[in-house]
């Protein structure tokens, strides 16, 4: 005897809507996505990390995801000595230096948040000289119209 599907033709099998797979999906990308994090780190795969990050929350940011050592996504960047990675976690307002990275990799990373200091003041500098440059520009074009004016008023008069 053959046994017959639960679904009979007058009742077909009725997929779930879009919005349940997808929530299923978003669900599964949110449980890996702190491991694909750690992953791109420990590989110095910038742009994965670089993708990840503004959607990361900040326990999967700070995780620990290699259990027998306690590695978090910054350890593991550290670990295998991929300072872009460890410049881009470290700018994460989420960011949190566990004691592991701390511990082992401090030098690395007082070294890049140097790094990121020297940059940020390189950066400031040059935005101010533009800014100046910028005021300059604006008053010598405030002083070339000023002086057409008097001379058209001089020439009226």
């Amino acid at each position: 005897l053959r046994q017959v599907a639960a679904t009979s033709p007058a009742e077909p099998h009725k997929p779930r809507d879009r919005e349940e797979r997808k929530g299923g999906q978003e669900q599964e990308t949110m449980a890996n996505r702190g491991r694909r994090l750690y992953g791109a780190c420990c590989d110095g795969d910038i742009n994965t990390v670089r993708q990840l990050l503004p959607e990361i929350t900040a326990d999967e940011l700070n995780e620990e995801y290699n259990w027998d050592d306690d590695d978090s996504p910054l350890y593991g960047a550290c670990e295998s000595n991929h300072e872009a990675i460890v410049a881009l976690l470290l700018a994460h307002p989420k960011i949190v230096i566990d004691q592991y990275s701390q511990q082992y990799y401090g030098r690395l990373i007082a070294k890049v948040q140097e790094k990121m200091r020297k940059a940020a003041l390189a950066k400031a500098e040059a935005d101010r000289v533009a800014a100046e440059e910028a005021a300059a520009k604006a008053k010598a074009e405030a002083d070339r119209i000023a002086a057409a004016q008097k001379a058209e008023a001089d020439r009226i008069a």
